[in-house]
């Protein structure tokens, strides 16, 4: 039984502030695939397992992240598993709001997807922008870094995408990108909230240094049909 929406965000996610764009039937859902790769079961339950893997073999590779490990469905096989740490915004404030960051949308989805393929921030497709708010910083008229937002649950709304061109960094980007989407969920009433590798302790400090705390530690499975 899971005791908190956050122990199976994609679930989460996919049954309430985006169940706009789900597929799959009531025990096993997937976000549209030009969207994300990212679905979720109701429970790890047979029912559930079943739909999973129909699911698989109906629409390609899915990845699944929650608190309790998954096994592989029937009809798929697993590409990768790996560990995250669930952290959460506790500290009041520590965002702001930056008027020059370029809000982005359609128009900017190629560059988006270019920009999430060089710098794999995590899973990025040519629609996942519409998931929420995405910032940017443009250099030379190219987008060099940018920042959003991604599942969406009641109260609480993860920041993504996180990323900066090789050639960019180390100018403040990604701390300035972060901010700005915290001011703007914490705007809202809602709880910033986001996912980093176990294995990137790194990543996890920097994410500490902007007030976030871990939570607890998620199962990441990538499956596609076998």
């Amino acid at each position: 039984m899971v005791d908190h929406i956050l122990d199976r965000p994609i679930w989460g996610s996919l049954t309430t502030r985006h169940a706009c764009f789900a597929e799959g039937n009531g025990a096993a859902r997937r976000f549209q695939a030009d969207i994300s790769r990212f679905a979720a079961m109701d429970e790890d339950d047979s029912d559930g397992m079943a739909a999973l893997g129909a699911l698989i073999a109906s629409t390609g590779q899915i990845a699944v992240t929650q608190l309790s490990p998954v096994d592989c469905p029937a009809r798929a096989r697993q590409v990768h598993g790996f560990l995250v740490h669930q952290m959460l915004h506790r500290t009041t404030g520590g965002g702001v709001e930056d008027p020059e960051l370029i809000r982005l949308g359609p128009a900017d989805a190629e560059e988006m997807l270019a920009l999430a393929i060089l710098t794999k921030p995590g899973p990025f497709a040519i629609r996942t922008h519409m998931l929420g708010e995405y910032w940017g910083i443009r250099a030379g008229g190219k987008l060099v870094a940018m920042a959003g937002e991604r599942l969406k649950l009641p109260g609480f709304t993860e920041i993504s995408g996180v990323a900066t061109h090789p050639d960019h960094r180390g100018r403040g980007h990604a701390g300035r990108l972060c901010r700005h989407v915290m001011a703007r969920i914490a705007g809202r009433g809602e709880t910033a909230f986001l996912h980093v590798e176990t294995a990137k302790p790194a990543v996890e400090e920097y994410y500490a240094k902007l007030g976030f705390v871990t939570r607890q530690t998620l199962h990441v499975h990538l499956f596609e049909p076998a």
